[in-house]
């Protein structure tokens, strides 16, 4: 048997049925993750920063960058930030590179958490990066997630394909995960955020 929505109109009532915005919101509500905000670079920043996180409603974001283009060749990376506006230096992370063979970097205690930590990135339209984070805060003082990147190269194809996980302590229960910070030097890019449902 098959099923139908009916929608309100422009000129219906209320109980004509769901509204376009009803029936928007139950197919959100039924995804694993909800979009938030697009973000530009209009111009050349050092550090792109987004520090719109709300851990302590939502379980955690996912972070999409496409086209991040460098001003010049870098070791993208990027840091967690906590309430106040101090950074995680005690993060530790493995990532998994796919270049040209199965290898793999196991870092501890460390600032910065590399995409790629064997190979640099290139300037220029064929050389933008695209990457994604996904970032969870627990209740036990401690935050995780996952990551991936990859550079688009002159062929069409993709290059410096990497993909790792990291966790990091933020010390104490008021030191909310509250922003990502990519470095280094970009010129121009996009990156849209997402967050899950709310904390039960």
């Amino acid at each position: 048997m098959s099923r139908s929505i009916k929608l309100v109109g422009s000129t219906g009532s209320a109980s004509a049925g769901l509204s376009t915005e009803d029936v928007t919101s139950l197919i959100s509500s039924k995804g694993e993750w909800e979009f938030v905000a697009k973000y530009e670079i209009t111009s050349s920043v050092s550090t792109f920063t987004i520090s719109d996180l709300d851990m302590t409603t939502y379980r955690g974001y996912k972070i999409v960058y496409e086209n991040f283009d460098p001003q010049s060749s870098v070791n993208p990376h990027f840091r967690v930030r906590k309430a106040g506006g101090d950074f995680v230096n005690n993060n530790s992370y493995v990532v998994h590179r796919h270049n040209t063979s199965f290898l793999a970097n196991a870092n501890t205690n460390q600032s910065n958490i590399y995409w790629n930590p064997d190979n640099t990135f290139g300037s220029g339209t064929a050389d933008r990066m695209q990457a994604e984070i996904e970032i969870f805060q627990s209740d036990n003082d401690r935050y995780y997630g996952y990551h991936k990147v990859n550079q688009k190269d002159v062929g069409g194809f993709y290059d410096n394909h990497a993909e790792g996980s990291f966790i990091g302590n933020r010390s104490a229960s008021g030191d909310n995960v509250t922003g990502i910070a990519v470095q280094d030097n970009w010129t121009s890019g996009t990156a849209y955020l997402y967050r899950t449902a709310k904390r039960a």
